[in-house]
């Protein structure tokens, strides 16, 4: 829910939550979108299937909380528990960019999930590069600190938001970006005007 334009951007696509649609799609949980399948909330069925049948039992067991923060870090199914301790109990995986064995191990898988992330959002690897990192917050620091704002950049952001997404304002002042916060219509009305001007 971020806008931001600069004259000499490089588009960067930051995966974090995407990594977990990747991992859902490679256990067979999630089909690939199709131009048919729009909006995207269609989808819905086969999430609230997947939640019913892979992480209901621990949310809604005695005792448990209602857990609200699938923004931050959503909730992991049984299938990637199992999935992910055959891996990891099959193989000795290092650090990724090494160059040991464990670490091109770990270094292959990575390659493999992006390879897919390209694949599921249709990103040509000339055009976009995917940077994995440790969380929204990390991924939104980075944008922060690598954007080329400028007086000519403009920074716009939904009033309610993330609040590490209000925190890149202060990038984008530090270069005299122009900042302000729109509310939801107003992205929606700014999004219409741009299709309206390609069309001419």
């Amino acid at each position: 829910e971020t806008m931001a334009s600069s004259d000499s951007a490089i588009p960067v696509v930051l995966a974090t939550a995407a990594l977990c649609v990747v991992l859902a799609m490679m256990v067979g949980h999630v089909p690939h979108p199709s131009i048919s399948q729009t909006p995207v909330c269609s989808l819905s069925p086969v999430i609230d299937s997947l939640y019913a049948s892979q992480v209901q039992n621990r949310v809604h067991a005695p005792g448990a909380f209602h857990y609200m923060d699938f923004t931050g870090a959503s909730l992991y199914t049984e299938r990637q528990l199992d999935d992910i301790t055959r891996l990891l109990s099959t193989g000795v995986y290092g650090n990724p960019h090494s160059k040991s064995a464990s670490s091109r191990l770990s270094t292959g898988h990575v390659d493999d999930v992006r390879h897919k992330l390209y694949q599921y959002f249709r990103a040509d690897p000339e055009e976009y590069v995917i940077v994995f990192t440790r969380s929204a917050t990390g991924a939104l620091t980075l944008l922060g600190e690598a954007f080329p704002f400028s007086p000519n950049s403009t920074y716009a952001y939904t009033v309610s938001n993330h609040n590490s997404v209000l925190g890149i304002r202060s990038y984008a002042q530090k270069y005299g970006a122009r900042v302000s916060a729109l509310r939801e219509e107003e992205v929606e009305q700014w999004l219409s005007s741009e299709g309206d001007e390609g069309d001419e």
